[in-house]
């Protein structure tokens, strides 16, 4: 976070004495919003934030390459469903049909039928009014959208899940443990304070304090 704020004053020096719009430098400028970030750290009634903040920052790599996993396999799935529907619309004489319009809509290319099936996993459409004209096109294709909706709902996405969770667990039983190595370190330096103040008291090295010792 430190790193950030550092880097986004160096940059609107840079800007400042450039021939640059002010209103980019105005823009850059709200990211100085970061900074009331800090309080989250040090407020304690925070922590549970601060754990959160924590668990999404510590979740990026597991999300990157959860979206990687994700892509490569609404890609694969793509590229069947696109040719079957493809076929499908050059051999299909009666251009009047229902399904011609449907796959036109949600399979004309293979960036909207990628969004397609990834629509038909997180709620964006009805997996069954695909389901139903791919069984028109084929039963082959019917049972290997109904394999991906398995892959994808019952595996890939459970996992990817499962996944985060840990991720959060972790990061969360760190930041037990740092509370604590802390919480440590403070009753380890309020310790050796009154070490030190005793040993003042205790002016003759007897190892106890007496009460003339201390009102002295």
């Amino acid at each position: 976070m430190d790193l950030v704020l550092v880097m986004i004053s160096v940059i609107e020096t840079i800007l400042a004495n450039s021939s640059l719009q002010l209103s980019h430098i105005r823009v850059l400028r709200l990211f100085k919003v970061f900074r009331t970030l800090r309080v989250v750290r040090e407020v304690p009634f925070l922590s549970r934030l601060r754990m959160m903040m924590s668990a999404i920052a510590s979740s990026v790599a597991s999300l990157v390459w959860a979206i990687v996993l994700l892509f490569f396999t609404i890609f694969m799935f793509s590229c069947v469903f696109l040719q079957g529907a493809t076929q499908y619309i050059l051999n299909d004489i009666e251009f009047s049909d229902s399904n011609i319009t449907f796959l036109a809509e949600f399979f004309p290319n293979m960036q909207l039928t990628m969004l397609t099936l990834f629509m038909t996993t997180t709620g964006g459409i009805n997996w069954w009014d695909v389901e139903g004209v791919l069984l028109d096109i084929g039963w082959v294709y019917g049972a290997l959208f109904v394999v991906y909706i398995a892959i994808m709902i019952l595996a890939l996405l459970n996992i990817v899940t499962g996944i985060f969770l840990n991720d959060a667990l972790e990061m969360a039983a760190n930041d037990r443990e740092i509370q604590k190595k802390n919480q440590k370190e403070k009753r380890m330096e309020i310790a050796d304070e009154l070490r030190s103040m005793f040993h003042m008291l205790d002016t003759d090295a007897s190892g106890t304090i007496t009460f003339e010792e201390f009102e002295s």
